[in-house]
């Protein structure tokens, strides 16, 4: 029996397009884990740099740290600008998880750094 013999009822061709639509879903969510790692290296940074308010006299120097948090927040809006432009049209909510963790947490240290400029505080 021949390989077309023995699939009369097309599992073959099935499986073999089951498979082609696993790999694209693969290659879209690795192409989103890169842009996704960058963004919680910026927000490494970011964490890095809030942190030196615990050192002695960093409550002082709260403005300047504010100021260059500020600054790596731009880098951090690039790379959501980049994660939006890889994320196929219509597929918001399929791939969301990816980076909620990553959004909670940036999101707190956006609050973190509004709470400790000090002109916000007055």
């Amino acid at each position: 029996m021949t390989e077309v013999e023995s699939d009369i009822f097309g599992a073959g061709e099935i499986f073999t397009e089951y498979n082609q639509h696993l790999e694209k879903e693969a290659e879209v969510k690795e192409k989103l884990r890169e842009v996704i790692k960058e963004l919680e290296a910026g927000a490494r940074d970011i964490h890095t740099l809030l942190q030196r308010i615990h050192r002695p006299g960093g409550v002082k120097e709260a403005g300047g740290i504010v100021t260059r948090a500020r600054e790596k927040f731009v880098g951090v809006s690039q790379k959501y600008g980049e994660l939006d432009g890889k994320v196929p049209a219509g597929s918001y909510w399929k791939y969301s998880f990816l980076w909620s963790n990553t959004t909670s947490w940036i999101s707190f240290l956006a609050s973190l750094t509004l709470y400790l400029d000090p002109k916000c505080s007055q």
